[in-house]
């Protein structure tokens, strides 16, 4: 029997515990905050005690939720304290014997590679691991293959090298932006729903779309995809705003499978909102070799098309379906004093990095600045236990997107050492014919499926190291390959068979995943479309040749969405009769040429077949209101 003594004990145990996890995810912030300051390490040993950090807690993490393994949990973290260790102190030794590994060296990389595995396989689940381990596997037994995957026979001293203890794979641009910036932002993230600050996007929302039969759509679409913004986890974030968006939507007549994919695409597209983009824009500037603000201007269109896409989609779907909100009132004192919480940080993010200043700067600051604002008014004052939740959560979403870098580390590595970039860019090329439309709908395939089930910005490292080379020896620029790239990276969350984002949704929505996901990818059509159109109308990355083009392909883009939304829906000023549907989805399709074209007579085509559908609708809906009502029959 288990008596009061030895229940006492585990209680006590778990207390111990929670204040260790507690320690070292408090420590972890704080240290980045200092580095900021100080930076007494070296980028190398930096890097390393970012990751050791992030393994530590992840492991302390694993210690509470399955405490019957607590002495193998006590062993992982003892080995990830002891290769951090290792890296920091050898750090310039290891940068001076590349590819040279000693046999000690050769050990603790072996220990830093399966560590990150398991510690990403405790975040996130195991699909990551086997894509890292398979790789792996192709770097060193991948000069048994036939041509053309077949590469040069390489030492495995050598691979374990590039898989990270030789400073290599697992340490560069990727993990210097999680330990540098990314970090700070995903704790930026926390602390926004510490004071609050999440509740001015869902009154944003309700200000925005009270006026429309689609009001509660236009709500989730709008706060889903500002959260959405800063978090960079779409499933997350649909159990975040969707414990409140979904029933409103399915209280006004949405069945519960639309009123999930309407919060699974507006959660997965704040990936793609700047000025943040879930922390991706950061690694893209990196990548591309250009500034952040160029990334978010390139970013603001196709955003804005999205959201604004799914926005009349949901109006339209409300017309069709005859949908009647329950009246929502907007809590305006709620709507100002929540708003500098959020406004004043991201205003302060994009001044710090437009004039130069380092992305680390501009999170450090997005912090304290949160902090002190949330302290000036006692509504939004958090409690010290609050504050100490959410940097814990913050820290620890923090480390889950460390070990996934991490991860990615090897695979990056190896790809670079056996030139798999060029073979599967070559092996694309041949696959398509050279036809540029079939190399994008492969492409797209294979980023759906390394997207799968993986962290966005997991996905789009993966994704843009192994895919975007096929895209650019075709002519495609960087700059268009990598936002083809993410675009898939971030919406295979939509996509069957595992699409995270609208599993999650189905179940806060008590639907079946299938048609929830089946809705999402309608809902999110847009998403799924406007990666072609970045590479055949770059004007809607603000990369045209001339101003005319810009203004063709933004309105052509535009129509063409709501043309769509609006075929799908089967709505548009009244219900549509399927003459008009038609129409409409022609519109859709000219518009779209339009974009990829430039071409002015297509443009003026698509304003054509506006006109027509709206003049009809007009007249339908006329007819409607003037339609007596027949007076009830009393029964005798």
């Amino acid at each position: 029997m288990i008596g009061p003594d030895s229940s006492a004990g585990e209680n006590g145990g778990h207390r111990i515990l929670d204040t260790v996890i507690a320690v070292v995810a408090i420590g972890m912030v704080l240290y980045h905050l200092v580095y900021f300051e100080t930076i007494f390490q070296g980028p190398y040993a930096h890097q390393a005690t970012h990751l050791g950090l992030a393994m530590v807690l992840i492991f302390l993490g694993s210690m509470k939720r399955v405490p019957k393994l607590r002495f193998l949990w006590m062993v992982l973290v003892l080995a990830s304290i002891i290769v951090a260790g290792y890296i920091i102190v050898y750090s310039e030794a290891l940068q001076l014997r590349p590819g040279f590994p000693t046999n000690l060296d050769i050990v603790i990389g072996i220990m830093l590679v399966l560590l990150c595995l398991e510690a990403s396989r405790q975040s996130f689940g195991i699909i990551l691991s086997i894509v890292a381990l398979v790789v792996i596997a192709y770097g060193l037994f991948g000069h048994l293959l036939p041509p053309p995957l077949e590469h040069a026979q390489e030492e495995p001293a050598r691979i374990v090298s590039y898989c990270g203890i030789g400073l290599r794979g697992m340490f560069g641009v990727p993990l210097e932006a999680s330990a540098n910036y990314i970090f700070l932002f995903v704790v930026f993230g926390s602390l926004l729903q510490v004071t609050g600050a999440t509740r001015f996007f869902v009154e944003v929302g309700a200000l925005l779309g009270r006026r429309f039969r689609g009001a509660p759509i236009l709500s989730a679409v709008v706060s889903s995809s500002l959260i959405g913004m800063v978090t960079g986890q779409a499933s997350s974030n649909v159990a975040i705003t969707g414990s409140f968006t979904i029933p409103w939507m399915k209280e006004s007549g949405l069945k519960p499978e639309q009123a999930g994919a309407f919060e699974a695409a507006a959660s997965s597209g704040g990936q793609v909102i700047p000025p943040i983009m879930g922390a991706s824009a950061f690694l893209m500037a990196l990548y591309l070799g250009v500034s952040y603000m160029k990334v978010c201007l390139m970013a603001m269109v196709p955003a804005l098309l999205y959201i604004i896409s799914i926005g009349f989609y949901g109006q339209f779907l409300a017309v069709k379906l005859g949908i009647t909100p329950p009246p929502v009132k907007v809590n305006y004192r709620i709507l100002f004093l929540r708003a500098p919480l959020f406004i004043v940080p991201v205003l302060l993010i994009v001044v710090i990095l437009a004039n130069g200043f380092s992305p680390m700067k501009a999170g450090v600051w997005a912090n304290l600045s949160l902090v002190i604002l949330a302290m000036l008014r006692k509504d939004t004052r958090a409690t010290w236990k609050d504050w100490m939740e959410g940097l814990i959560k913050g820290a620890s979403g923090g480390a889950a997107i460390a070990v996934a870098i991490g991860t990615i580390g090897p695979v990056m590595g190896i790809i670079m050492m056996t030139g798999l970039g060029i073979t599967l860019a070559s092996i694309v090329e041949a696959l398509s014919g050279g036809v540029l439309i079939m190399a994008l709908f492969i492409t797209m395939i294979v980023s759906i499926i390394l997207g799968t089930g993986l962290p966005t910005l997991a996905a789009y490292l993966i994704v843009a190291v192994v895919v975007s080379p096929a895209l650019v020896t075709m002519g495609v620029s960087m700059e268009q390959a990598h936002f083809f790239c993410l675009y898939f990276a971030v919406f295979s969350y939509l996509t069957p068979p595992v699409a995270m984002a609208a599993l999650v949704a189905s179940k806060v929505a008590g639907a079946s995943f299938m048609k929830t996901a089946w809705e999402s990818m309608k809902a999110g059509a847009p998403g799924l479309l406007l990666p072609y159109f970045f590479v055949f109308a770059p004007a809607l990355l603000m990369l045209p040749e001339t101003p005319g083009e810009a203004v063709i392909a933004i309105s052509s883009g535009l129509a063409g969405f709501v043309a769509l939304g609006g075929s799908i829906a089967g709505g548009y000023l009244t219900i549509l009769s399927w003459m008009e549907r038609g129409l409409l989805a022609f519109t859709s399709i000219v518009a779209f040429l339009a974009v990829i074209t430039g071409n002015g007579l297509l443009c003026a085509a698509w304003i054509v077949g506006f006109i027509l559908v709206s003049i009809s609708q007009w007249k339908k809906r006329k007819r409607l209101m003037t339609i007596p009502t027949e007076p009830l029959l009393e029964s005798g």
